[in-house]
C-alpha cells in the first residue's frame, strides 16, 4: 500500500471513532444528535475521500453543527461532571490537532478521534445531569 493511500486510509478510519457517540446517542435516546452525527460522518467521509469543493463546504457545517450541538448538551447536563471536564480539557487538545499543518492526515485523524470523544463525554454530561 503506497504512503497516500495508507494515509487516506487512516484519515477515514478514523471516523469509525464516532461510532462510539453515535450508539450511545441510541441507547440514551437522543436521536436528533445521532442524525446530526450521522449526516456529519456521511459528508466528511465524502470529503476526505473525493476533495470535492462542495462536499468541503457542507463538511464544515456538519462540524459547526456537531460543535454546537455538543455546547446544548453541555448546557442542558451537569456542568460539575467529571465528563464536562474531559470535554474542556479535550476541545483545546483537538483544536491543536486542526490547526498543526505538518503531517496533515496523522493530525486530522488525531482530530477526528478527539472530536468523537468531545462527543461522547458531551453525552455523558447531559445524561448524568437527567
Amino acid at each position: 500500500m503506497s504512503k497516500s493511500y495508507r494515509e487516506l486510509f487512516i484519515l477515514q478510519g478514523s471516523h469509525l471513532f464516532f461510532l462510539i457517540p453515535l450508539l450511545l446517542s441510541v441507547y440514551i435516546q437522543i436521536y436528533w444528535y445521532m442524525f446530526v452525527i450521522s449526516i456529519m460522518l456521511i459528508f466528511s467521509f465524502l470529503y476526505h475521500g473525493t476533495k470535492e469543493k462542495l462536499f468541503s463546504q457542507i463538511d464544515r457545517v456538519c462540524a459547526i453543527s456537531l460543535i454546537v450541538s455538543n455546547v446544548v448538551l453541555c448546557l442542558l447536563g451537569a456542568l460539575w461532571s467529571v465528563h464536562f471536564l474531559l470535554v474542556c480539557v479535550l476541545i483545546p487538545t483537538s483544536f491543536y490537532f486542526l490547526f498543526k499543518k505538518d503531517r496533515y492526515y496523522w493530525n486530522h485523524s488525531l482530530w477526528h478521534i478527539v472530536s468523537a470523544y468531545i462527543c461522547v463525554f458531551s453525552l455523558l454530561t447531559y445524561f448524568v445531569g437527567l
